[in-house]
């Protein structure tokens, strides 16, 4: 088994030992039953999404995958990113087990399986797996672990190396040379939920509190192991259920993700830092090719409101807003991408539901987000993500049972 996944398995175990011991332990005064038939519940979810922004270009960008200039189609700058929309169709089955658990509580497993199928950039096609664990406990509290992993993931090309064919000390767009960014990621993650205030005729609001924590991995192929990262990552949320069914809920996303300090090709301006950085013998180059210490360590952190609405006994809406915010730690003097780096991401969404029968639910949505940095995009000509809009539309249908 491979280190990257071997820390996440540490780490949960860690987290799990206490709630189970507490769950195990937990006085109970109402006896429940203790045999109870396995039974099972199947879902599957088709889904179309419309994303006119797959891979995070600027605006600027939107329109080179699809017409690469000739010195794009030398460096493979956009090799495999055939559109910068996409139709995405994705299906996702689940197959629920319960039983009996603690003091005979419910005790839910749930395996899943999902697939997204890209209709231009086919080579962004992916599969991922997971699986969940649900224990109930008592006055409504419920103890969950979740486990995913995505084996292999198109993310976008990114710069590996440089060639200086004329010797002229200035690296142009053709003589860059960009390789596929392609990682498997791993995600575990335990939380409890516990009931605050039961709603009733005396008090009309009632209100949940959910905490979580998780540790986070995503590991790049080669030549991109300074792109690695892992880390814990930690949730809360307060959940308010008023009058006529409508939900209003808080949360906050925290991740301390850590990143390796690698050498990796770089282009710099020499006359920034006033020194000689790819030893031809003078300080004037510009886009000089240069091996440098980068490290990509940051916090993560988002702030989301969502309230949802029961329009009518079928039908429900929701609406959504989450800021993120992202600091980046590294102090590596040559690592002009991510030394002071900040971000911030605006996100708005909206999605309606509606029960069709006991088993089919239609949905339809849409989400739109923005980012901005807080410097000139693309510093040493890596490749990065830089200031973006994003939306995406989507429609589908969820069959239970």
């Amino acid at each position: 088994m491979r280190p990257s996944r071997v820390r996440p398995l540490l780490v949960l175990s860690l987290l799990l030992s206490p709630a189970f011991a507490a769950a195990q332990t937990a006085p109970d005064a109402t006896p429940v039953p203790k045999d109870k038939t396995w039974k099972f519940a199947p879902r599957l979810v088709i889904g179309t999404e419309y994303d006119d922004n797959v891979f995070l270009l600027p605006a600027s960008k939107r329109t080179d995958p699809a017409a690469p200039s000739p010195a794009e189609l030398i460096s493979g700058r956009y090799s495999g990113m055939e559109a910068a929309g996409d139709l995405i169709t994705t299906v996702s089955a689940t197959l629920a087990f319960r039983g009996a658990g603690l003091r005979g509580r419910d005790l839910t497993i749930t395996p899943e399986l999902a697939y997204e199928s890209y209709a231009r950039n086919g080579e962004r096609s992916n599969a991922a797996f997971g699986v969940s664990v649900e224990q109930l406990l008592r006055r409504e509290g419920r103890l969950r672990v979740r486990a995913q992993l995505q084996p292999g993931y198109f993310s976008r090309n990114y710069l590996a190396d440089a060639v200086d064919a004329n010797v002229d000390g200035d690296i142009q767009p053709a003589e860059r040379v960009y390789a596929r960014g392609e990682y498997s990621e791993s995600d575990l993650q335990v939380d409890y939920r516990r009931r605050l205030v039961k709603a009733g005729t005396s008090n009309p609001v009632g209100a949940w509190l959910l905490v979580g924590a998780g540790f986070s991995d995503r590991t790049y192929d080669a030549p991109f192991s300074a792109r690695d990262y892992s880390g814990l990552t930690g949730t809360a949320r307060l959940q308010f259920d008023l009058a006529h069914g409508m939900e209003l809920a808080t949360s906050y996303d925290l991740a301390l993700l850590g990143s390796p300090r690698t050498l990796q090709v770089i282009l710099l301006d020499e006359p920034v830092y006033g020194q000689d950085l790819n030893g031809n013998g003078n300080a004037t180059d510009l886009n000089a090719r240069t091996v440098r210490t980068v490290d990509r360590s940051r916090v993560e952190q988002a702030l989301g409101e969502t309230a949802r609405f029961n329009l009518s006994k079928a039908t429900d809406l929701e609406l959504s807003v989450e800021y993120r915010w992202r600091t980046f730690t590294s102090d590596e003097p040559f690592d002009v991408a991510n030394n002071g780096r900040r971000d911030h991401r605006m996100q708005v969404g909206v999605e309606t539901s509606h029960r069709v029968n006991g088993i089919v639910r239609v949905f339809a949505g849409g989400v739109y987000g923005k980012q901005n940095l807080n410097r000139r995009t693309d510093l040493g000509a890596e490749g990065a993500v830089d200031d973006y809009s994003k939306l995406r539309l989507h429609a589908g249908l969820r069959l239970t049972r």
